[in-house]
């Protein structure tokens, strides 16, 4: 039988003494939360396989980058007329810095994770573990919509710290310096609106359906 003709009939027999069929509420809170159960496996599942994509990512970007960083001729010679000095350390250091944000992402998702299997095996109430779920999927969505934004300005800030303190030639001039700066900004604001849409697309399904479940929650209360 559906949740919602259990709750109908839930509704109607709330005299223990009436004859016929009876639907307690704990069967009703039974069912939401069987509902509520295979919503959240599908959380995990996804923030799961993000943990291993982005860790499987970032460690190659981070071998990448060093291996950029300790080559003894150019990497990139396409590179050249644009950054005549020291190519081989403004890549390298844009691959580790990208690594590094990826690799943030990932032991992010993982404590997220641990976090959700340790509400489960707390047994709180279900209500409470689905608000608790949800804080963790929404915090999880702005991590990631976050780092993605802030990756390629926080690069190029490197890159302006490494130019200023070694000389390398970076921003050889104050027209390139500000070209670069525009460009980071215009590419952190596309990216924040397509990372912020493809997130809640991601879990739009998820946490329409906790939520459900949780309005359900206190309609039966």
């Amino acid at each position: 039988m559906e949740l919602e003709q259990l709750k109908t009939v839930w509704k109607k027999t709330t005299d223990y003494n009436v004859e016929g069929y009876f639907v307690s509420k704990q069967e009703v809170e039974r069912l939401i939360g069987k509902r509520s159960n295979t919503t959240i496996s599908r959380i995990k599942r996804k923030i799961r396989n993000k943990c291993f994509m982005a860790g499987s990512i970032g460690v190659l970007l981070l071998t990448f980058g060093t291996y950029v960083l300790i080559a003894k001729e150019p990497v990139f010679d396409l590179l050249k007329p644009l950054i005549p000095s020291q190519s081989n350390l403004a890549m390298g250091t844009f691959y580790l810095v990208f690594g590094l944000v990826v690799g943030f992402i990932s032991v992010f998702n993982a404590f997220s994770y641990r976090k959700i299997l340790n509400i489960e095996e707390r047994k709180s109430d279900l209500k409470t573990s689905i608000k608790n779920i949800l804080t963790i999927v929404r915090r999880a969505i702005r991590v990631k919509i976050y780092s993605d934004t802030f990756v390629v300005p926080v690069t190029v800030l490197v890159f302006g710290i490494i130019d200023a303190i070694l000389g390398v030639g970076i921003f050889p001039n104050t027209t390139t310096l500000i070209f670069f700066i525009l460009g980071a900004v215009a590419f952190a604001i596309f990216t924040y609106f397509l990372t912020k849409y493809g997130q809640n697309k991601r879990y739009a399904k998820q946490i329409r359906a906790l939520e459900e479940c949780l309005k359900e929650l206190k309609e039966e209360n």
